[in-house]
């Protein structure tokens, strides 16, 4: 609030609270703190999507490399399934 009796510069400062240098700087941190923010969700989504993987592959084994008919005539060979 302006009062009766206050300087030009206490008006500056009520008017304008910081300095257009510190603006910059509260903006820049603002913007870099976004920044942040984005970059640690995206590094989220992606250990979600590899963890997804490799809990797929748990789950059902990862891709055939052979059918059923190879797979039994290997394992009756002793060969590895795989």
């Amino acid at each position: 609030m302006i009062n009766q009796g206050m300087t030009g510069q206490d008006v500056n400062r009520k008017l304008f609270p910081s300095s257009p240098t510190q603006s910059v700087n509260t903006n820049l941190r603002n913007e870099i703190t976004a920044i942040d923010y984005k970059l640690k969700r995206i590094a989220r989504t992606e250990a979600a999507r590899l963890e997804d993987e490799v809990a797929e592959s748990r789950i059902y084994g990862g891709p055939n490399h052979m059918t059923l008919e190879e797979a039994k005539k290997a394992y009756a060979e002793g060969r590895e399934v795989s």
